[in-house]
């Protein structure tokens, strides 16, 4: 309460009093005039001898303008804080009169007291009471130590030390003086042994514009001042306080003009008590760079903070380089590069052994060169049923592929590009125009590789008189550096399965087929070269369809006489899918019937031999192809 209101309150009441006195008449008064809602007021009338005592009334809540009257109960209570005049009514020789006491009674609120602790260094706490309303507070920190009590009219702090670390128990009580009454509340705070030292993180430079950005370690209760060199940390400007609570903040500086090389900053951990802890100053670095034929220079400011141990080149956020802090000169070439590929640099600055880190800022650079690219080595020609297909091991930072054609004397064709490391040609005439390819690539910067040696593939020709024999012959393959190892004839059904392999030697390139390959009765013929030494890679030629023609043979008589010489009339074919062979005697009545090429009829009938004399015979057939086949004929029984 305002004290100035508290002497007028006391200046009214000495007035009262004199006027009370001069009067003798009417008079009260109160056992307390001050204190905590409720507050219970009693009345003590001290009236002279000619007041009738039985007609006093009192008005306890009296504002101006009121009649006289009120109750004849002497203890009143006050529920709401105020400030509260009291009027006392009564007959005075015989005639009403009254008395007031204006502002007599003063009823306070009694708020919880409202606070905040600071935490200092070695367990201590400092309380600071944020909205004074009591005249003092009472302390008691619950560890034994003698009750504090705080004048608010002086200070609105206090300290205490506890023992040792942890959760603390506190109370703290509102004191009205005079009055004697207030509120009590009770609180935790967690003590520490020491103040960490802040760490600062993430400090980095940028450029265009030029700002410094960073983050720092915090704990609650504590204050934290961010300082600025300009002067490589000679000296240090204070450029802002907070008390931010547990974790990390933010901070950005910019506005730092046309260069970053002298920036230095420090965060100050302060408690209430004065203590103060310091970061590692750390500084800028300004970082360049300049990208030169198959290397990219990195070059950057000298750091001016203390505690540096060594520098870290990061490529694209991955460590390419350490390197102690005092290599000279602050430079570094990076060749690991590709033409046309882009990084990102930057410049770590590792400070007390990598506690702290000053990152530079970015930079962007474009590799390239000028150099011819390496010229493809052994690509790859070979060929299916359909196409040619050309393939290679894929050059350096390909753009672009191109390949060229040329067959017999003609000139080198443009044939197409891709950007694949494969290249299919349809080639119409498989046998004798199939031709030579090379292979050139560009680079992502601009430069083109030579040709490539030209790689040939095999051609395969195949010849087929007579029926049962086939004369291979092939052109052998060119273009590898190490040459061919071995030739391998192979027949593929035409499923695409190998069913025949032969293999000879790099020096031959033609093979005889004698007889007939009853295994399927369509394949092909092709030659699979194969890599000397290198990737063993392997080439395959054309392929030559064959088209073996089915056939059924039946002899026209058999003797059936269990000889062992012709006993049976059976058929002989081959490529033989499905087959039926039906007999009928000369009334057209069937006697031997067969779904099974490899059957014959024995020259019975029901158990019984058959008579000497000229039978029918009809044969339906399909081979392996579907082609349907039929055939009617006599066969002769002999005895």
């Amino acid at each position: 309460m305002d004290f100035k209101l508290r002497s007028f309150f006391s200046i009214q009441v000495i007035l009262c009093l004199i006027i009370i006195e001069a009067n003798a008449q009417l008079c009260f008064t109160a056992d307390v005039t001050r204190g905590c809602a409720p507050l219970t007021v009693n009345i003590q009338e001290c009236v002279g001898s000619n007041v009738d005592k039985g007609s006093l009334l009192y008005n306890y809540e009296y504002q101006p303008g009121d009649p006289p009257g009120g109750v004849d109960d002497t203890t009143w209570t006050y529920s709401q804080p105020g400030i509260y005049s009291i009027q006392q009514t009564g007959n005075v020789n015989g005639s009403g009169a009254t008395l007031v006491e204006s502002n007599y009674i003063e009823v306070l609120a009694s708020p919880a007291p409202e606070f905040y602790v600071f935490v200092c260094d070695n367990n201590g706490v400092v309380i600071q009471i944020t909205n004074i309303v009591y005249e003092e507070y009472i302390f008691d920190f619950k560890d034994g130590s003698p009750i504090q009590v705080l004048d608010a009219t002086t200070d609105d702090k206090i300290f205490h030390q506890y023992s040792g670390p942890g959760v603390k128990d506190f109370s703290i009580k509102g004191n009205y003086v005079p009055g004697g009454c207030g509120t009590e509340i009770s609180g935790t705070i967690n003590t520490l042994d020491n103040i960490p030292i802040p760490q600062i993180l993430n400090y980095r430079t940028s450029l265009n514009p030029y700002k410094v950005s960073f983050e720092y370690s915090t704990i609650d209760r504590v204050f934290y001042d961010i300082y600025q060199s300009e002067d490589g940390g000679q000296s240090f400007t204070l450029l802002m306080t907070s008390l931010p609570g547990d974790g990390t903040q933010s901070y950005e500086k910019g506005n730092l003009g046309d260069t970053v090389n002298n920036q230095c900053f420090r965060v100050d951990a302060r408690d209430e008590c004065g203590n103060i802890f310091s970061s590692e100053t750390l500084c800028s670095i300004e970082l360049a760079g300049e990208a030169q034929n198959n290397r990219n220079q990195l070059v950057w400011s000298e750091y001016k903070g203390p505690n540096l141990d060594s520098f870290q080149v990061n490529r694209d956020g991955i460590p390419i380089a350490f390197l102690p802090s005092g290599f000279p000169p602050s430079e570094y070439f990076d060749s690991m590069v590709v033409c046309g590929d882009e990084h990102n640099y930057e410049v770590l600055a590792l400070i007390s052994q990598g506690s702290s880190i000053s990152f530079s800022n970015s930079v962007e650079l474009r590799s390239f060169s000028s150099d011819t690219p390496s010229t493809l080595i052994n690509p790859l020609v070979s060929t299916d049923l359909n196409n040619t297909l050309v393939s290679w091991d894929a050059g350096n930072n390909v753009v672009e592929y191109t390949v060229f054609a040329q067959t017999g004397n003609s000139n080198l064709g443009l044939k197409g590009s891709t950007t694949e490391t494969f290249f299919e040609d349809e080639v119409q005439d498989r046998i004798n125009r199939i031709p030579c390819y090379s292979i050139t690539y560009q680079d992502s910067c601009d430069n083109k590789s030579r040709l490539s040696v030209p790689q040939c593939p095999m051609i395969l020709q195949v010849s087929n008189a007579p029926e049962s024999s086939h004369d291979l012959e092939w052109t052998p393959y060119v273009g590898w550096e190490l040459g061919v190892e071995y030739y391998e004839v192979q027949k593929v059904n035409v499923n695409g399965d190998v069913f025949f392999r032969l293999e000879l030697d790099s020096t031959t390139f033609a093979w005889a087929d004698i007889g007939i390959d009853s295994s399927f009765q369509d394949f092909y013929y092709r030659i699979r070269a194969v890599e000397n030494q290198g990737d063993s890679a392997q080439s395959f030629s054309n392929s030559v369809l064959i088209e073996q023609v089915f056939r059924i043979f039946f002899p026209t008589a058999f003797t059936p006489n269990s000889d062992g010489l012709n006993d049976v009339f059976i058929g002989k074919g081959r490529f033989v899918e499905s087959y039926e062979l039906t007999i009928m005697n000369q009334w057209g009545e069937v006697i031997y019937q067969s779904k099974n090429i490899e059957d014959g009829w024995d020259g019975t009938f029901r158990g019984n031999e058959s008579p000497i004399g000229t039978y029918l015979y009809e044969v339906e057939a399909t081979d392996q192809k579907g082609n349907n086949f039929n055939e009617q004929g006599t066969i002769t029984l002999i005895r």
